[in-house]
């Protein structure tokens, strides 16, 4: 039987079917309510009807003037078993609205729209597939594709799915699936699958939030509770608990705030239930699904803004949005797909005006750049978007307009779930998560049973009395009582972080993004392209002749050749000593987007390379201006300090991942730099095996060694075949050929590259 829903309201009558796992919502604003009413009386959202297939439900969803089932008022954010003989009011005021159900004959499945997005392949196609499953409709076709694009036999119209994602065909009698190169994956059960795979009529293949199988339903999984979690824990590696089992459960697009005492566990929590912390036992199911075993299908349906700037700041708003689509969206999104998405999401958090849109990061106000990193996030249409502490730095007024925004997006179908300590937040939300110190969960409900839960006047009181661990303890043994739940002990497995996209595309993404970041920086580029005039200018005016290198006349000539080594290290490592530090971060949050560790360091290493090598040049050049033909083999002499700086470059970002701050990498930097100038053994003799031994580990010493050498004018070039270059032994070191100093060049960048990526590793452990 067919479910039809018959809304009474302003003198009209209007019908709408019910298919499984439908929604039907009821408010004031048309624009985000399946039946918009322009009644005073009736709230922006004020309730919704769902059908899951076998019971329809009405909820209120917090409504000013409430909603009336049979006379009596429905408890707000709580569902309602709706039948044929009960009869909806809104407000108690009669004639505002009426709602009943009754049914006729027909598939309501004839009705679904799973994709929510118009169809033009065949109707009966679709309605067979989501009613009777896949094999059904494999009787009449060789194969059935499932993809965005409307060319498909099933459309699911998701940013994360890609245009033709996945087919499934019937071969000898047995059922196969094959991925057709999607960018997010196909998943059969909880593993992704790579090439063509067999399936059996209790295989499950998901794509996104999509559930399809051979003989059941179509199931869209974002009408299920959003979160739940049993008996979840989280002890740190000092044995600190961080947070005490705690059973929760989230519906779909609500907007949930988390509370408590300073260090009572919120963003522990928030952590544990996406995935960038995981606790240490019990269980998060997302969607139905279980969190750590499916994290690679699930992960492109949670976005978390955490509590720094995820946004490059130099770049502007729609370039920032740009180069965020181009790393995280299918390979084969056109830019018009691009454009479009971001227009959508720029509307929905007002952003669109185009004096914002052109603006940099840095030059927004706090509440347009936390909206700008929620835009971010938004791009892969996030079932759920997890945010840590968003209106800690806002002020009131940009407070409500940003949480507006928010209360917009869980209208659209967005999960929100917020830390916040500010009580006016409240306003906005549906319900509230309450922690006591020490990380004990004492509520979970509705916004407007909490002050009545706790018999307190106002929350500043509820946060005076769960300040108190032993408070804490009893309220949350009665939040627990009656709860058969019982703990699970066993611990979490360890989330998997697969990686679907493109290396060499995502490498030319990060390097694009990282480029344009430099070159919006003009003031910086001109001071960077300064600094070798300068520097060439005053070597001239400092030291002797080049031509005298070769009998030693001139003691200030080795001082010239060593200032020329030292300006390529220094070059290097000035460049990169910051990069990775400042923006630790973005760094961070893009690495739970499939960033490959590897592609962040060779796109930092390519574009400061391509910087050096022209400052390099005009380094060079200027010298080449003042002493004429002294400067011998200028190309080999640029090649190698383009080495040189490279190396400088690796070592720079070295001291980077492995400081703690921005201040404190350029607390080392003087350190790091001065050791390069002390161990060269220009200034001093090394007269000790100790000194001997660290000046084979600095670049100061091989890059002054190796350049000594091409400037001496008797030798060939390098270029042909990396000749052998004997040098007087007294003066350097030694080794006594220019291709032993190039060769541990190249060892210590190689070492410095093993280092850096380990360094990056430890970061990402220790903000685990």
């Amino acid at each position: 039987m067919l479910k039809i829903i018959t809304f009474k309201y302003d003198n009209k009558l209007k019908r709408i079917p019910l298919s499984a796992h439908n929604i039907v919502s009821v408010g004031r604003f048309k624009k985000i309510n399946t039946i918009g009413i322009d009644n005073p009386l009736i709230s922006k959202t004020h309730l919704q009807i769902e059908y899951d297939g076998v019971n329809i439900f009405v909820k209120d969803l917090g409504s000013i003037n409430g909603s009336f089932m049979n006379g009596h008022k429905l408890k707000a954010n709580v569902k309602h078993l709706f039948t044929n003989s009960d009869t909806i009011r809104i407000s108690k005021k009669e004639g505002v609205c009426s709602i009943r159900l009754s049914e006729q004959p027909g598939n309501p499945l004839n009705n679904q729209n799973f994709n929510s997005s118009s169809h033009k392949g065949i109707p009966a196609v679709n309605s067979k597939a989501a009613s009777q499953g896949l094999a059904a409709l494999l009787n009449s076709k060789d194969n059935v594709i499932i993809g965005r694009s409307n060319e498909c036999d099933i459309v699911v119209n998701d940013a994360g799915v890609s245009r033709k994602h996945l087919k499934v065909y019937k071969f000898r009698g047995e059922y196969y699936v094959e991925d057709l190169g999607s960018t997010n994956g196909t998943f059969v059960n909880q593993h992704r699958i790579r090439s063509k795979t067999k399936l059996q009529l209790s295989d499950t293949i998901y794509v996104g939030l999509h559930a399809f199988s051979l003989n059941t339903v179509t199931r869209d999984l974002s009408k299920e509770s959003a979160i739940q979690t049993i008996q979840l824990k989280k002890t740190f590696k000092n044995g600190k608990i961080g947070l005490q089992p705690i059973n929760i459960n989230i519906q779909a697009k609500t907007m949930v705030a988390l509370m408590g005492p300073s260090g009572c566990g919120k963003s522990t929590l928030l952590k544990s239930l996406n995935g960038d912390s995981p606790a240490t036992s019990g269980q998060v199911y997302i969607f139905g699904l279980e969190l750590i075993k499916n994290y690679e299908l699930l992960k492109q349906k949670i976005g978390y803004v955490p509590q720094d700037d995820i946004v490059h700041l130099e770049l502007t708003v729609d370039t920032t949005l740009y180069y965020a689509a181009k790393l995280r969206l299918a390979d084969d999104a056109s830019s018009s797909d691009i454009r479009e998405r971001i227009n959508e999401i720029l509307v929905s958090l007002n952003l669109n005006d185009p004096v914002i849109r052109n603006t940099t990061i840095k030059n927004l106000s706090g509440g347009q750049r936390k909206r700008v990193s929620i835009a971010v996030e938004l791009l892969n249409k996030p079932a759920i978007l997890f945010l840590d502490e968003p209106t800690s730095s806002l002020d009131p007024e940009t407070i409500e307009e940003f949480l507006k925004c928010l209360r917009n997006l869980c209208s659209q179908g967005t999960t929100v779930i917020m830390v916040t300590h500010k009580p006016e937040d409240l306003y906005f939300v549906d319900e509230i998560i309450f922690l006591g110190a020490k990380g004990f969960h004492v509520f979970s409900g509705p916004r407007n049973e909490m002050l009545p839960y706790f018999q307190r006047k106002n929350i500043i009181e509820v946060y005076s009395l769960l300040s108190n661990e032993t408070n804490s303890k009893e309220w949350n043994h009665k939040i627990n009582t009656g709860n058969d739940i019982k703990e699970i002990s066993h611990k979490q497995g360890t989330l998997k972080k697969d990686n679907p996209i493109s290396p060499l595309r995502q490498l030319f993404w990060l390097s694009a993004r990282y480029l344009q970041i430099k070159l919006s920086n003009r003031n910086n580029l001109i001071l960077l392209f300064m600094q070798p005039v300068i520097i060439a200018v005053l070597i001239k005016l400092s030291f002797g002749q080049l031509s005298e290198i070769i009998n030693g006349a001139n003691t200030g000539v080795m001082g010239a050749v060593f200032m020329m080594a030292i300006t390529a290290i220094w070059f290097g490592v000035s460049n990169s000593a910051k990069e990775i530090i400042s923006e630790k971060a973005i760094f961070m949050k893009e690495r739970m987007n499939n960033l490959y560790l590897g592609n962040y360091f060779l796109s930092k290493w390519l574009v400061l390379t391509f910087i050096s090598f022209f400052q390099l040049l005009l380094f060079l050049f200027t010298l080449k201006l003042s002493y004429g033909n002294e400067l011998s083999n200028f190309s080999d002499s640029l090649l190698f300090l383009l080495l040189i700086s490279n190396s400088s470059i690796i070592l720079g970002l070295l001291l980077s991942a492995t400081s703690a701050s921005a201040d404190g990498v350029m607390t080392i930097l003087p350190v790091a730099l001065l050791s390069q100038i002390i161990l060269a053994g220009i200034i001093t003799p090394l007269q000790s095996k100790v000194t001997e031994f660290l000046s084979f580990l600095t670049l100061g010493r091989w890059g002054t060694e190796g350049l000594a050498r091409l400037q001496d004018t008797g030798t060939n070039s390098f270029l042909p075949g990396l000749k052998d270059r004997l040098y007087n032994d007294k003066v350097i070191g030694s080794f006594n050929s220019f291709s032993s100093n190039l060769g541990m060049v190249i060892m210590l960048s190689i070492l410095m590259i093993i280092l850096t990526i380990s360094a990056l590793k430890k970061m990402e452990k220790n903000s685990s």
